[in-house]
């Protein structure tokens, strides 16, 4: 499968053109366009369980699945950086709602982050990516990456890719006033040594922005 990402980092669009017995699966609301000669199936992302979980972490239930013979262009809904990674029989961890789309070949699982999760707000839900193929995820801003060697701390909405090797904790940032009011939240803590993937802009710090401008009614 031959690929090409557009309009980078800004607003990115991804062009994938399939061959003859070629499929590519993506987010059920990701698609732009497509050719007449390509076909399409929408199917349940990884069995009940895992299709409640990503629905539960911000990602669709259902993703569409593209056969035949054309081209077919994807974006994720918010503004932002599209990025490619490869995958040898190996896996990374995605925060949950910044899957795109990937080969056939490749899993994506959903997996519960614990009750620590559920006060993190975004963490609760991460999501493994794994097996032998092409995968493509999104973030709100530029992803750059950070080589964690020991221990590093980033803020929860700017987390967006992990190696699987690095241990990770998620606590507040301070006491319950400093969480209050500090307007930075929760953290992640990563130990080890591993890639740790980063995007410049938070769509929860995009929210909290305009929120006060918007109407009562």
């Amino acid at each position: 499968m031959d690929f090409e990402i557009q309009h980078h980092p800004s607003y990115s669009l991804l062009r994938a053109r399939l061959e003859r017995r070629e499929e590519f699966v993506a987010e059920s609301d990701a698609m732009v366009s497509m050719d007449p000669t390509l076909d399409t199936e929408t199917t349940m992302a990884g069995g009940v369980l895992s299709a409640c979980l990503r629905r539960l972490g911000g990602e669709s239930m259902f993703v569409n699945q593209f056969s035949g013979l054309g081209i077919v262009s994807v974006a994720p809904t918010s503004p932002g950086q599209i990025r490619h990674r490869t995958l040898h029989n190996d896996s990374f961890m995605l925060q949950a709602g910044a899957y795109l789309a990937s080969s056939p070949s490749v899993s994506v699982q959903a997996q519960w982050g614990g009750l620590k999760g559920i006060f993190g707000g975004e963490g609760a839900v991460l999501l493994e990516v794994s097996g032998t193929g092409d995968s493509f995820y999104n973030a709100f801003g530029k992803i750059y990456e950070v080589q964690v060697r020991g221990e590093y701390t980033c803020d929860t909405s700017h987390m967006v890719a992990f190696d699987p090797k690095l241990e990770y904790t998620l606590a507040s940032s301070g006491g319950l006033f400093s969480t209050l009011f500090s307007g930075e939240g929760f953290i992640f803590t990563f130990r080890g040594r591993g890639s740790l993937f980063m995007q410049t802009r938070s769509l929860s710090g995009l929210l909290d922005h305009v929120t006060p401008f918007l109407p009562d009614h």
